[in-house]
């Protein structure tokens, strides 16, 4: 499909798409590396090997380029499940292993740089903490709450207020995985990850268990 819709372009459109791929590779990595304010377009021009005229002529200022990186990297960001395996196993067998997928996850490039940037961004890109909020909720919390919802029907957790659980038990995994890389230090080991998820999936247990 890809094939007959590229073969159906003219070159001067093949020429333009090209470019824009060009420049927009340059901004990610610019971007990522080095944030809004530490950006510079001649960074940008440089790492895309294009001139400035040409990258304003589709995108009028860093602005643009900002927003359009945003964009680009959290669809890469939530294309990856946050819980690869939904076992059928009681939650007391596989609530941990549920929750070392999701801190791996969230420790997994590109997401902590992603949360960084948005957060010291949001002043100036707000709307990239709402989107970014909005990933978390459909590719986290939403998922989590199917699951705990699964276990209060077949009787094996406690009838609760799933929202809430939901967003606390994530939100204490991915908070303790991630805090190391938001501060620029190394991220944490599979062993610490598994400390991390087992002792959540503990504390979860001894409140809504049965």
């Amino acid at each position: 499909m890809q094939l007959k819709k590229r073969a159906s372009k003219t070159p001067k459109e093949l020429n333009q798409e090209i470019k824009i791929d060009q420049i927009r590779h340059g901004f990610v990595k610019v971007f990522m590396r080095d944030g809004y304010a530490g950006a510079s377009v001649d960074d940008i021009s440089r790492e895309a090997k294009t001139s400035k005229a040409t990258m304003y002529k589709y995108f009028p200022d860093k602005s643009y380029m900002f927003i359009d990186m945003l964009e680009i990297t959290m669809a890469q960001a939530f294309s990856g499940k946050a819980f690869k395996r939904l076992l059928d196993e009681p939650p007391k067998v596989v609530l941990a292993k549920i929750l070392y997928d999701l801190a791996e996850w969230s420790t997994s490039e590109p997401r902590p740089s992603l949360l960084r940037l948005v957060v010291s961004e949001v002043e100036r890109f707000p709307q990239g903490a709402q989107d970014y909020a909005s990933g978390i909720a459909r590719n986290v919390t939403e998922p989590l709450k199917s699951i705990i919802d699964k276990w209060i029907v077949t009787g094996e957790i406690k009838h609760h207020n799933i929202d809430d659980s939901a967003f606390q038990l994530s939100t204490l995994v991915m908070a303790q995985a991630q805090y190391p890389i938001m501060l620029g230090l190394e991220r944490l080991g599979n062993a610490q990850l598994v400390r991390i998820s087992n002792e959540a999936a503990e504390l979860f247990l001894s409140r809504y268990g049965i």
